[in-house]
């Protein structure tokens, strides 16, 4: 089974590094956390007056995977000490639901870039609707 996923970051991503498990979910909770993105960088020289976000639609491939099931942890430190036992255990993908944001699909961490192919990618600027959730 295969299905879409969405990132949303200030930057232009070509292809997803999973070392540290990379966050997906749907279109709405994607905005959201690049927009938290975006403001948490925004200072940094590179994003000064940096206003557009970057959407990811991707696919994730789900065929014959176990997914790591768990609920969501919140903070940086709790979701990395669940992503090392996920990765202990050999798992992939895992999923939950996001309790902070506004989507009610699935989101995912996905473990291994390989099962990540991005459909297209579109801009997102402040003055769309869709940006303000």
């Amino acid at each position: 089974m295969k299905t879409t996923i969405y990132h949303c970051s200030p930057d232009r991503i070509t292809h997803f590094k999973c070392d540290r498990g990379t966050h997906f979910g749907g279109e709405r909770s994607a905005i959201q956390a690049g927009r938290r993105k975006l403001s948490n960088i925004g200072h940094k020289d590179g994003y000064k007056g940096q206003e557009t976000l970057y959407m990811h639609v991707c696919e994730l491939d789900l065929t014959s995977l176990a997914l790591y099931e768990t609920f969501d942890k919140g903070g940086d430190k709790e979701w990395q000490r669940e992503i090392r036992f996920a990765r202990e255990e050999g798992f992939k993908v895992m999923v939950y639901h996001n309790k902070y944001e506004p989507d009610t699909v699935p989101s995912y961490i996905v473990l291994d870039e390989s099962l990540i192919t991005i459909k297209r990618r579109y801009e997102v600027c402040r003055c769309d609707p869709l940006y303000h959730g």
